[in-house]
């Protein structure tokens, strides 16, 4: 019962209702019906040993517990994964989720992540701030697939929500199979990264408003303006692969906004399911 709607729960203390903002049922009624009708279940893997957030956490900004909920009601099959040592993606592994990694990974780490990728399997990365005076090793990874991962942070004078420094209010979205459901509607992101493409703007899923400014060498509150207009922050491709099916690839420049304190702000939530969908091939949802 408490997962068919959404409430908004605003008026509560006065009214002592709350109000239905969404229906849920028909998204998570197809969801069910596919997970019983296709003939193997998908599994879907959370890397983890670079304080990544979890999909166990119920903490606040920090925990995936709702995203992980998500991915549940599509009847996906979650698991955690590490690169570390000899261990390897499991085969049977479809997508690699990265959320939010704050230590560097290794070059053996890097190296599965190269073999995942080229049998054509999907990735969806996010960074945040948090690592930006500590690089991962992704960004430079992520290069060899022509993304441009900023070291920097993403300002928007016309965009930022009123006395909340750093909340972006994402209304720029990209005419692309992920973002294309929920064009007209905002995404809520935190001090997010420019991710885009290096000579072109196709298939960037969001960007600021033309108010925007790329930050670098943040120290001391002060920092280098290295862009300024239009910052894309989120980027999609389909990389193709020599003898072997194309690999999806998303990337987002923040990852706190699917965390458990925002994901229900704005259309995250829906951009976090259809990111999934398309990463997995399952435009029918």
């Amino acid at each position: 019962e408490s997962e068919l709607s959404i409430l908004d729960f605003s008026e509560f203390m006065d009214t002592r209702e709350a109000r239905r903002t969404h229906f849920s049922g028909e998204r998570l009624f197809t969801s069910a019906i596919v997970a019983v009708t296709e003939d193997r279940q998908t599994k879907v893997g959370f890397v983890i040993g670079h304080s990544e957030h979890k999909a166990s956490d119920t903490g606040g900004q920090w925990g995936y517990s709702k995203f992980a909920s998500i991915l549940q009601q599509k009847g996906l099959i979650l698991k955690d994964v590490s690169l570390a040592g000899t261990n390897s993606v499991p085969a049977d592994c479809q997508l690699l989720i990265i959320a939010g990694p704050r230590t560097p990974y290794g070059a053996g780490e890097l190296a599965k992540l190269h073999e995942f990728v080229g049998t054509g399997r999907s990735l969806f990365a996010l960074f945040n701030f948090y690592s930006l005076q500590r690089p991962t090793g992704l960004e430079k990874f992520l290069a060899d697939y022509d993304f441009e991962i900023g070291l920097n942070q993403v300002s928007d004078s016309k965009n930022e929500q009123s006395g909340q420094s750093g909340l972006l209010l994402v209304d720029d979205l990209g005419n692309h199979p992920v973002t294309k459901p929920i064009l007209g509607s905002r995404l809520q992101m935190l001090l997010p990264r420019s991710v885009g493409f290096p000579e072109t703007e196709d298939n960037e899923l969001a960007r600021s408003s033309d108010a925007g400014q790329a930050v670098g060498q943040i120290r001391d509150n002060k920092g280098t303006v290295e862009k300024e207009g239009k910052i894309p922050l989120i980027a999609a491709k389909l990389h193709a692969n020599d003898g072997q099916p194309p690999a999806r690839i998303v990337v987002a420049g923040d990852s706190l906004f699917l965390g458990n304190s925002a994901i229900e702000a704005g259309a995250n939530r829906d951009f976090a399911g259809l990111a999934v969908n398309w990463l997995l091939e399952h435009e029918h949802l």
